[in-house]
């Protein structure tokens, strides 16, 4: 099974390359467009959903995370996911793409989510207590009145935005949360961007280092502080991400899968996962299978 890449395509042109979607909306469109979002799908965007109403399990890299009524699914991009509209279920999809994420940071102290966030969080789902969830809730309706405005003021849909994940990350557990300086957060998520783009030519922490003009002690520092994992750790967390992604949904070759990630051999490749996932690549694909 080819895993399909989803690009961003605004319904209309949009400055700040942020949409609000209605999720009965996508239901309805679902067989009409290139690839049915209910099946896995590589976004090359983020994805925000509000679940108002109905309940499922949303496929977020090869395992599936329940919600219901009240319910915010946070989805990175490079992630695959696939919704569940078995029941049908009511609420909005806040679609934005790394441009906009950026532009967001530099105007504000926004703190946005990540890949490596996530696997640090208690889960992509969260669930605010009702306070949270009614101010959350304004907030949203008015990104939404904004963002779909014939002209949209760009500097309030960022405010807007900005302040929904704000509010949103007061409700989370301290544990899932990175004490990081804008600057720093800036720093890391050039980190995952490069880790994006290059973990299948090098593992190597220094290369890392290096791109982002800094010494490997100070790559090393922020990756502790932001996720409790020294570099090394975090770009091994990465590798294995992406290899349980493709061996869960593509079952490709082991071997051609070895070669095309950089390693020599299979059996390289075989020790590298298992010594991180504890299991080898054959035993994590038969039992993906189920």
């Amino acid at each position: 099974m080819d895993i399909p890449l989803i690009t961003y395509r605004p319904r209309e042109p949009r400055e700040q390359n942020l949409e609000v979607i209605d999720l009965q909306q996508i239901n309805r469109d679902r067989h009409r467009m290139s690839h049915d979002p209910t099946q896995p799908h590589r976004l090359d965007f983020h994805l925000l959903v509000y679940v108002e109403a109905g309940r499922g399990e949303h496929f977020i890299d090869f395992a599936r995370h329940p919600f219901g009524p009240g319910s915010f699914i946070f989805v990175s991009r490079s992630q695959v996911n696939a919704f569940d509209f078995t029941d049908e279920p009511r609420g909005r999809a806040v679609v934005f793409t790394d441009g906009f994420a950026d532009e967001t940071q530099v105007n504000t102290r926004a703190s946005l989510f990540s890949p490596m966030q996530i696997a640090s969080n208690p889960g992509p789902v969260f669930q605010p207590d009702d306070d949270l969830l009614e101010r959350a809730c304004s907030v949203l309706a008015e990104l939404e009145h904004e963002a779909t405005r014939q002209a949209p003021d760009s500097m309030i849909v960022i405010l807007l935005f900005a302040a929904l994940l704000r509010i949103l990350d007061r409700g989370r557990p301290v544990e899932g949360r990175s004490d990081i300086s804008r600057d720093q957060r800036e720093d890391l998520s050039r980190f995952i961007e490069l880790l994006h783009d290059h973990h299948a030519s090098t593992r190597d922490a220094s290369y890392y280092a290096d791109q982002l003009s800094m010494t490997y002690k100070t790559l090393n520092a922020l990756c502790k502080r932001a996720a409790g994992q020294t570099a090394k750790q975090m770009i091994d967390s990465y590798v294995v991400l992406e290899v349980k992604r493709r061996l869960a949904l593509e079952k490709p070759s082991i071997q051609a899968l070895a070669y095309e990630l950089g390693f020599e051999d299979a059996s390289n490749f075989s020790k590298y996962f298992k010594r991180c996932a504890g299991l080898t690549p054959a035993e994590f694909m038969k039992n993906s299978a189920g």
